[in-house]
């Protein structure tokens, strides 16, 4: 039996693989049809003809064969299902359109893909690909200290070369196709794109996210500038100054930085970190809660740290702090709470789960007051 070369048997698993994928979809897409076409044969026929109710005598609900609801409660619960899937959340007397909610239904954090094909990028991937695939160990390293004219040359086998060719010949297909899908795909980003631009432009609205989870909301501006003042008027939390202490504060935080460096407490690498250049005091804003519908959705004030003076000081803290953070009582999460009770040898079982019980129950109404 002749064995096959691992190129080759690698490419037929991929071919194999995109066969077997092709047919499964198909035969999904087949059988979903079916289905569809029963359902709405039997609704049809039910909706023809009155069938009565042997108990009450009263023509009989329409159900649907697979939810096994009447069609008014399937309507009812697909709105409330589409209602609820909805990540885009208007709390403004602005009236979006289908155009802006469609801009607005990806997220504030959705990445768009370029309109053109990176192409260095492309070569150099395809090239490691290829070098990985034969095993092919080049001195990365050292090419820096090499001619930038000189050639580098691997000694390749005759079946190796012609793995590379066609490799090349799929890559340059890849490449045609992708550039020319790309430019279809930016066309109908630019809409997007647009539509979010005017939105920008819209100085009555505000657009942000919400306290938990991940969606969008649209506020009015008025209504956001009144909520946010109305926090910053808390004299407990906030105090009116009439001058900036910005780079004061900067230059006292170098002066004490320079003698732990001086010490030996920093090094220089953790002074560079440190070190505050081009500070600015620090931002807040606020995300609706929209959890408290009956409170007029309040909002939750976020302190923005970043550029701020003590913003490379806390990054350099929490490097030297994290050793300290590795101890066995810490519960890092769900996952890691469930693994050390199931490792613990518990004497009283019952007597434990009442007071877990009892913990769950006054955190979930911590939660829920905050």
């Amino acid at each position: 039996m002749q064995s096959v070369s691992r190129i080759v048997y690698i490419r037929l698993q991929s071919i194999a693989e995109g066969i077997i994928k092709r047919k499964m979809s198909e035969i999904e897409r087949t059988h979903e049809t079916k289905l569809n076409g029963l359902r709405e044969k039997k609704l049809r026929r039910a909706s023809q003809r009155q069938i009565l109710d042997p108990v009450t005598n009263r023509p009989r609900q329409i159900l649907d064969p697979v939810t096994n609801l009447s069609q008014e409660m399937c309507d009812q619960v697909t709105n409330l299902s589409q209602e609820m899937c909805d990540p885009v959340t208007n709390l403004s007397k602005y009236t979006l359109t289908d155009s802006e909610h469609n801009a607005l239904i990806n997220g504030l954090d959705h990445v768009y893909p370029p309109e053109k094909l990176d192409q260095p990028q492309f070569v150099c991937n395809m090239e490691y690909f290829y070098a990985r695939l034969l095993n092919v160990r080049t001195a990365y390293r050292h090419y820096e200290q090499k001619s930038a004219t000189e050639v580098v040359r691997h000694q390749l086998t005759s079946l190796q070369l012609s793995a590379a060719s066609e490799l090349r010949e799929t890559a340059n297909s890849f490449r045609k196709v992708a550039e020319s899908e790309l430019k279809k795909i930016g066309v109908e980003h630019r809409k997007t794109f647009s539509t979010l631009r005017s939105l920008t432009k819209n100085k009555s609205i505000i657009v942000t996210r919400p306290d938990k989870g991940r969606g969008v909301v649209i506020m009015d501006r008025e209504d956001y500038v009144k909520k946010m003042n109305k926090i910053l008027d808390d004299r407990s939390a906030f105090t009116l100054i009439n001058y900036d202490p910005t780079l004061d504060n900067e230059n006292e935080l170098i002066r004490f930085l320079l003698v732990l460096k001086k010490e030996g407490f920093i090094s220089d690498q953790e002074f560079k970190l440190s070190c505050p250049t081009g500070s600015r005091p620090a931002r807040i804003y606020g995300v609706p809660k929209l959890h408290k519908k009956g409170e007029d959705y309040p909002l939750r004030p976020v302190m923005s740290a970043t550029k701020t003076v003590a913003y490379g000081l806390g990054k350099m803290l929490a490097t030297r702090l994290n050793t300290l953070r590795t101890n066995p009582y810490i519960i890092k999460d769900r996952f890691d709470f469930v693994r050390k009770i199931r490792k613990s040898e518990l004497g009283d079982k019952k007597w434990y789960l009442s007071m877990l019980r009892a913990f769950l129950l006054r955190f979930h109404l911590l939660i829920l007051s905050i």
